[in-house]
């Protein structure tokens, strides 16, 4: 699975959109329309897109396996404006990245799947004996 990543103060930040992400998300900014207007006319717009990368970022680390991820208080610690901008850009890709992408894996694992089935039954099945003209 694709996602967006940034290198930063010494870390590499990966950001992912999943669906424990979008729960995150609802249960930080009630849902993801609300994160939307916090990010694009909240009171607090920073501190909102902030939370939402660390919640993406924590999506990040999940999958690619690394035991932890930065969260709001050290990026707000260790970005500088052009950094947050930047990472705040790749969060709303990563999330439309992450709600257009579940439609083309799944449409992958149904070709995959009949492709595997015509594969095990070429490799399982011999070619069959050829036909006598003899009775």
């Amino acid at each position: 699975m694709a996602m967006n990543t940034m290198r930063a103060a010494g870390r590499t930040l990966r950001l992912r959109f999943d669906l424990q992400a979008w729960l995150e998300i609802e249960e930080r900014f009630d849902s993801l329309g609300a994160m939307l207007e916090a990010l694009d006319r909240g009171a607090r717009p920073m501190r909102a897109s902030l939370d939402a990368c660390a919640i993406l970022a924590r999506a990040g680390a999940r999958h690619a396996g690394e035991p932890d991820a930065p969260d709001a208080a050290w990026m707000a610690a260790h970005l500088s404006p052009r950094q947050a901008n930047a990472l705040i850009s790749l969060a709303r890709a990563a999330i439309v990245l992450g709600l257009r992408r579940e439609d083309v894996e799944q449409e992958d694992e149904d070709v995959d799947v009949v492709a595997e089935e015509i594969a095990k039954k070429k490799r399982g099945s011999s070619p069959p004996a050829p036909a006598s003209d003899t009775p």
